[in-house]
């Protein structure tokens, strides 16, 4: 005889999930006076619980009475056995098809701060090209993950990593921006010497320049400061950022989902003593 049952999932911490399903044998036409159900010596035996994508286990089994809710006006109950199966998803799968490339794409954003500033335009196309690819390849990853309402933990990985890379195109279009601010304030304190004006009208225009040449050189000089600080630290600070996310992202994942509280009961599971 084939049974075929029903378990509700919940995919908060996916891909590191431990799904619990619990199963229930009764009667609905026999109540525990017409009909007893009893284990046998062990119950459920899981004798072969491999599995490419799951590692599986009986949990536990127990004999419990209920009472049906409906057409039942003595309230008698049935006897009914239960057992509890958990399946904890491994996590090869999506370490090597998501996790490390999309780190791997985070280095290649990284590397973008040792192009010299003045082929940011390369930056911004490594970078852009970075995003392109983590967004492809977070589409698909979707594709292949259950579609539900919540977020699930991968969903966190991906917007970070996509807001990472976002971070970086931002800071590089910056750094244009100061440049450019640069650059019209050069232009701005170039002084022409023009043929043709009395000595009186080029001492007092000289006079001017001078004195705009002095307010621009202290903007200059602090557009030059503020370029150098994120051209020196933005590298450490994006690299310790995304440091501490991972540190943070597999802490909690790990923890919050139980993933290593996994013992094989071995009263009911197959653990290859036998292989």
């Amino acid at each position: 005889m084939a049974v075929e049952g029903n378990c509700d999932m919940y995919f908060h911490y996916y891909p590191a999930d431990t799904q619990t399903c619990e199963f229930q044998l009764k009667s609905f036409s026999f109540y525990s006076n017409d009909l007893e159900l009893d284990w046998l010596l062990h119950g459920v035996y899981l004798q072969d619980p491999s599995e490419p994508n799951f590692d599986i286990q009986v949990s536990s089994i127990e004999k419990i009475k209920t009472i049906q809710p409906y057409n039942n006006p003595r309230n008698q109950t049935h006897d009914t056995l239960v057992f509890t199966i958990l399946a904890r998803r491994r996590l090869s799968f999506h370490l090597v098809q998501t996790y490390l490339p999309s780190i791997f794409f985070i280095i290649i954003t990284w590397l973008c701060f040792l192009i010299p500033s003045k082929f940011i335009e390369a930056r911004i196309g490594i970078s852009m090209t970075t995003l392109l690819t983590l967004t492809a390849m977070f589409a698909s990853v979707r594709e292949s993950t259950p579609i539900v309402s919540y977020v699930k933990a991968i969903d966190l990985w991906m917007v970070f990593c996509i807001f990472f890379v976002f971070l970086t195109l931002l800071e590089f279009s910056i750094l244009i921006w100061m440049r450019a601010i640069r650059e019209d304030a050069e232009k701005d304190n170039t002084i022409e010497d023009k043929n043709g004006e009395d000595i009186a009208t080029r001492r007092k225009n000289l006079s001017e320049s001078l004195s705009q040449h002095s307010t621009s050189s202290s903007t200059l000089r602090a557009h030059g400061v503020f370029t150098e600080i994120v051209e020196k630290y933005a590298f450490v600070i994006f690299s310790i950022i995304f440091v501490v996310f991972n540190i943070i992202y597999w802490t909690w994942l790990l923890q919050a989902a139980k993933y290593f509280d996994w013992d094989v009961n071995a009263t009911h599971t197959s653990i290859g003593e036998d292989d």
